[in-house]
C-alpha cells in the first residue's frame, strides 16, 4: 500500500488492524481479461483501487485528500 496513503488513514483515527486487512486485500489483488467468451491469464494488479470494491470509492477519496493537502500546505489565498 501507499505511504501516503497509510499515514493519511492513521490521520484518521482508521485502525491499524483495519488498514492490515485493507493491504492485505490490495497485496493479493488478481484480475484477468474476458477476450472472446474465454478468460485469458490471470496477473497481479499493482496500481489503482479494486474496480466494483465498495471501498474503492473511499480509498480514492481518502487518498485525494492527502493530494489536496499536500498541494495546498505552502498555498496562501483562495482558491476558486
Amino acid at each position: 500500500m501507499h505511504a501516503a496513503l497509510w499515514a493519511t488513514m492513521k490521520k484518521y483515527n482508521i485502525s491499524t488492524n483495519l488498514i492490515q486487512v485493507i493491504e492485505n486485500l490490495y497485496n493479493k489483488a488478481t484480475s484477468a481479461v474476458l477476450f472472446n467468451g474465454s478468460i485469458e491469464d490471470w496477473f497481479r494488479t499493482t496500481v489503482g483501487v479494486r474496480q466494483g470494491c465498495l471501498l474503492s470509492p473511499t480509498l480514492f477519496n481518502i487518498f485525494l485528500e492527502r493530494i489536496m493537502t499536500d498541494a495546498s500546505e505552502d498555498h496562501e489565498g483562495t482558491v476558486s
